[in-house]
């Protein structure tokens, strides 16, 4: 049998843990504690910015926990570390604020549990080196709590808007919109005018970001499975908006969101970071797109860049522009969820054409495995040309971080070449003919004899040795190369209800017993290769220990077209480990 050559196996088989990257030792700076009462991920939401950049300095809004409010903080890039520079913002602990830098003033729009949204506005003294917040300021505007995440821009006309997602009346969520000129107060918030922004779930927000031309609102609606966006022409009427669908199907739409616009481009280009849900789906594919950056062109079409997979697990993404280097660069966190390996990594992409390496990307901010989570990335709306470096902030449970990005700069201009006066001449005799773009490859990767054995063992705490009971070995065979992932159920009691198998209770007892499955956050992946592949199981799924019980382990290979097998599954039980096996 193929368990017993073990020492073949041993040599070939690699065990399926994590990138280099995630086990990478700890990255980034660690800062001052933010803990108090009702505080809690102080660098989010997602669709917002806590940082800004004036006067050759970084600045931020974070909190003071002694004061216990939000201040203005003056980044030293020497000491890599934050300066309370005193100017309070918004007193309530439990806020989230999106901070605007117009080149005028700085706008701080700040939603928290208690009712109402605040907007500040602050001046910079240069000679100073300080913030004022100006007379008259904060303005209140009403809204109807829990605000998740209020976001603010400013159009070409000077107008302001600012939008959020409520509850109405009638129990649903709604998008809301305000806006305010120079000259007159915040308008009355209002529904977006537009047919899917009234009937949310209560997990959905909203964003907004200008445009050369134009402001523009964005947000999800789970409820319809799909991510809008409005546009409104600067001058037109408050309620003149023209709606597009962004992305839309089965699990395409996520409370995900963050927008940057391409200002210098004729007409603009509009960029929104996202997550899809497509990892929530039953037997979900792991080369599914996790985190996509849509891309609205200046004529309003919208198209997709893939910047990470289901099985990369990347979670809250942000983008930022760099018009100078024609760069972009998405920042995200890797797993979802917290277990002591979360990180923030980043990738970078062409402008013009974003086009993403495959993969966690680059650690920006995490400690050693299993130490600490950090999450929730935030960094300014300004585009980067103007910017020596891009300085991202995030948190763990307790305390700030930060990170820097050296950008691409462009070198000096090259020396003209002299002008060509004459082209050779070519007969078309010396032309070479044009030849076939080769077929594209369509054909799935066909996995078969999939095996594991032994079907229920301890997980391995020492050496790998699945004869003594610790591991097993997963053998199956490929039509062709390709990148193995797999996914872990954790099976479940379950009743029945209609065709679904749902969490059992009182008012299902006397329903019929069916098994369930719950997804083990985390994947398995392994480069496999043509023929006979066996990989070892260790019972651990990204690092975590599987607990005692039964599981499913479902298997896809994705070539290197794309091309994604038929899922293939194996059950399998993890067993109480013996004091012998855990030597």
């Amino acid at each position: 049998m193929w368990i017993a050559a073990r020492a073949v196996v041993m040599m070939t088989a690699v065990a399926l843990l994590l990138p280099a990257a995630a086990r990478a030792e700890t990255v980034g700076h660690r800062d001052f504690a933010f803990t108090a009462a009702s505080v809690a991920k102080p660098s989010g939401e997602k669709p917002q910015s806590k940082l800004w950049y004036v006067d050759g300095t970084w600045w931020g809004s974070l909190f003071d926990a002694q004061a216990e409010e939000y201040h203005v903080y003056r980044f030293d890039p020497a000491a890599q570390a934050w300066e309370d520079t005193g100017t309070a913002l918004d007193a309530r602990n439990s806020s989230h604020g999106d901070a605007l830098w117009d080149g005028t003033h700085l706008y701080l729009a700040s939603a928290a549990a208690t009712a109402d949204v605040r907007v500040f506005r602050l001046s910079y003294e240069a000679a100073a080196r300080r913030w004022t917040v100006d007379a008259g300021w904060p303005q209140t505007i009403p809204a109807t709590p829990p605000v998740e995440a209020v976001v603010i821009d400013k159009d070409a006309t000077g107008r302001l808007w600012l939008t959020f997602t409520e509850d109405n009346a009638s129990g649903g969520r709604h998008v809301q919109v305000t806006s305010r000129t120079p000259a007159d107060p915040w308008s009355a918030p209002f529904t977006l005018p537009v047919a899917n922004a009234n009937d949310l779930s209560a997990d959905d927000i909203s964003s907004v970001v200008r445009y050369p031309g134009g402001i523009g609102v964005m947000w999800s609606n789970q409820t319809a499975g799909a991510i809008y966006f409005a546009a409104h022409a600067d001058g037109d009427a408050d309620h003149a908006w023209t709606r597009s669908t962004a992305i839309d199907g089965a699990f395409s739409a996520d409370d995900h969101l963050n927008l940057k616009s391409v200002q210098a481009d004729t007409g603009g280009r509009v960029f929104a970071a996202v997550k899809t849900s497509y990892g929530d789906a039953p037997m979900a594919n792991p080369f599914e797109p996790q985190i996509l950056l849509l891309e609205r062109s200046p004529l309003g079409a919208w198209s997709q860049h893939r910047v990470g997979s289901v099985g990369d697990d990347h979670t809250r993404p942000i983008v930022m522009t760099d018009q100078r280097s024609r760069r972009l660069y998405v920042v995200a966190t890797s797993p979802t969820v917290a277990d002591g390996r979360q990180s923030i990594y980043y990738k970078a992409a062409d402008l013009d054409a974003p086009s993403f390496t495959e993969g966690l990307g680059t650690k920006l901010m995490g400690s050693a495995a299993g130490a600490i989570d950090v999450n929730d990335a935030s960094s300014t709306k300004q585009d980067l040309a103007a910017i020596p470096e891009l300085l991202v902030l995030g948190s763990d449970a307790a305390n700030y971080w930060h990170n820097t990005i050296a950008l691409e700069r462009p070198g000096p201009e090259p020396t003209a070449t002299p002008t060509v006066t004459s082209t050779p001449t070519v007969s078309a005799a010396s032309t070479p003919a044009p030849t076939a773009p080769p077929s594209p490859d369509t054909t799935r990767p066909v996995v078969t004899g999939v095996r594991l054995a032994p079907s229920r063992f301890a997980v391995v705490r020492g050496r790998f040795k699945p004869a003594r009971g610790r591991g097993s070995l997963l053998a199956f065979t490929l039509s062709e190369p390709g990148r193995a992932v797999a996914r872990v159920d954790r099976a479940l009691p379950g009743r029945r209800a209609g065709r679904r198998c749902v969490a059992p209770g009182r008012a299902r007892a006397g329903a019929r017993a069916c098994t369930r499955y719950r997804r083990v956050s985390g994947s398995l992946a392994q480069h496999t290769t043509q023929g006979t592949n066996l990989i070892r199981i260790t019972g651990r799924v990204s690092g975590r220990a599987l607990s005692r019980g039964r599981y499913r382990l479902t298997l896809t290979v994705a070539d290197d077209a794309g091309n994604v097998s038929r899922p293939r599954a194996v059950t399998f039980t993890i067993l109480r480990a013996r004091p012998s096996a855990v030597r």
